[in-house]
């Protein structure tokens, strides 16, 4: 008897496994689901593709959310519901509905120290702002600064002069900003900014 102890063990432990590997194979499952945009307009469509394992069903909701200028954001939350059974998934895709002309702000962290040049680099995402052109930028900081975005390169002096030379260039993409360290940044390196910020004027085509 104490022989086969060993063997009834094994055998209960894999069709343990056997049961347990069933069971998840049996439960729905979202693999993706994928809007064809994340920012639209009022006038823009929406397609999502998704790839699941049991019966898709698509629902949606409309919410405001505030942000820090006190305006609001208006946003439609889709929910992918997939059933196979009893059991349910969920995933929740969030799409931000905005003016075909709008504010936006890009941030770009500061990257490098190149001597007395700071430089900063920031990404604006293609799929999210894809069809978005730029009608102007604004720098909301208090110092010169040399911007590079799509081949194109420019100074802003002030935030009170909008430069359009980018007008008509996409929005998403890179950007690359450089300005010089100022005699107290020079003098204590605590005082370096970890970021710069722009503000740009975008619509949608």
């Amino acid at each position: 008897m104490k022989g086969k102890i060993p063997h009834l063990i094994v055998r209960c432990t894999l069709y343990t496994l056997f049961v347990f590997s069933f069971a998840v194979s049996c439960k729905p499952r979202i693999y993706s689901f994928i809007p064809s945009s994340q920012v639209i307009t009022q006038d823009d469509s929406v397609q999502f593709t998704w790839d699941v394992r049991g019966k898709a069903t698509l629902l949606f909701d409309q919410r405001n959310i505030a942000r820090p200028n006190n305006d609001s954001l208006h946003v439609l939350e889709f929910t992918l519901v997939v059933k196979k059974g009893s059991h349910e998934a969920h995933q929740k895709v969030q799409i931000s509905v905005v003016p075909k002309q709008t504010t936006d702000y890009l941030v770009s962290p500061v990257t490098s120290l190149n001597g007395d040049t700071l430089i900063a680099s920031g990404v604006k995402d293609t799929m999210l702002w894809k069809g978005f052109s730029i009608a102007s930028i604004t720098s909301v900081n208090q110092r010169v600064l040399t911007v590079i975005h799509d081949d194109v390169q420019s100074v802003i002096e002030d935030t009170s002069t909008a430069s359009i030379v980018w007008r008509g260039k996409p929005y998403s993409g890179t950007w690359i900003i450089k300005t010089l360290l100022t005699p107290a940044e020079r003098n204590n390196h605590d005082l370096i900014p970890n970021r710069f910020q722009l503000k740009a004027s975008i619509y949608k085509k």
